[in-house]
């Protein structure tokens, strides 16, 4: 969602002009505006999917992804170093900070919400507050988790302004906005949609598939169906 000096009059960075795939000016403001809801966002950061930088990591990279999108937001808001431009600097990085080892440097390993964290508190002071490893299924408590992470994110968009890293267990996400479909019916998951930063989707949108439609790579998601994870 941050603005990219090679944006194109569609406003989008093409993947080839060196930067993120996918800076995007005002993208929240945009999707937000004109929908008669009551929507909190963080401030902007750009896009960071699979592919970007010439690096293929389909299929492991979605971790490093939501890190970059973190990293970028922290440089843009907090006046932190800029974003690692790969995933072996990113690497380096959590090597330095004590949470990989450095015969993991250049590898296909995955990371974790708390790499995540170690990179940000390292960097930024950032780590409590950025990132969320919450993994819900379903059993006889799902509702009561439901509800407290649906008003935790709904405070926290509305006082930090720092996006979100999430994590199941097998994909991770960022969330850049929370918005309410009934503003009187407060912050429950039945009533709440998230902006989802969804790495694994490396295409740009396009007019048949604009930003925020289904299959984007940014996108609101109900979310209860963001969260809620099948019973293995």
């Amino acid at each position: 969602v941050g603005a990219s000096p090679a944006a194109s009059a569609s406003g989008m960075a093409g993947a080839a002009d060196g930067g993120p795939s996918g800076g995007i000016p005002g993208a929240i403001e945009a999707l937000a505006a004109g929908l008669g809801v009551e929507c909190r966002a963080a401030s902007p950061f750009n896009l960071f999917a699979y592919g970007y930088g010439g690096q293929d990591d389909h299929g492991w990279g979605c971790a490093y992804r939501c890190l970059q999108m973190l990293a970028d937001h922290a440089a843009r808001h907090e006046g932190t170093a800029a974003a690692p431009a790969s995933i072996r600097e990113l690497q380096e990085h959590l090597v330095s900070v004590g949470v990989l080892s450095e015969s993991q440097v250049g590898s296909r390993d995955w990371i974790e919400p708390s790499h995540a964290r170690a990179f940000l508190a390292a960097r930024a002071g950032l780590g409590e507050r950025a990132v969320y490893e919450e993994i819900l299924e379903l059993n006889v408590d799902q509702e009561a988790k439901l509800a407290a992470f649906a008003s935790l994110l709904w405070e926290h968009f509305g006082s930090a302004k720092s996006p979100v890293m999430i994590d199941d267990s097998i994909k991770a996400y960022v969330i850049g906005a929370s918005r309410l479909k009934d503003v009187a019916a407060g912050p429950l998951p039945d009533n709440m949609q998230v902006l989802l930063f969804d790495p694994h989707v490396a295409a740009l949108p396009t007019e048949e598939k604009p930003l925020g439609a289904a299959g984007s790579a940014v996108q609101w998601r109900e979310f209860r169906g963001v969260f809620v994870k099948e019973a293995k």
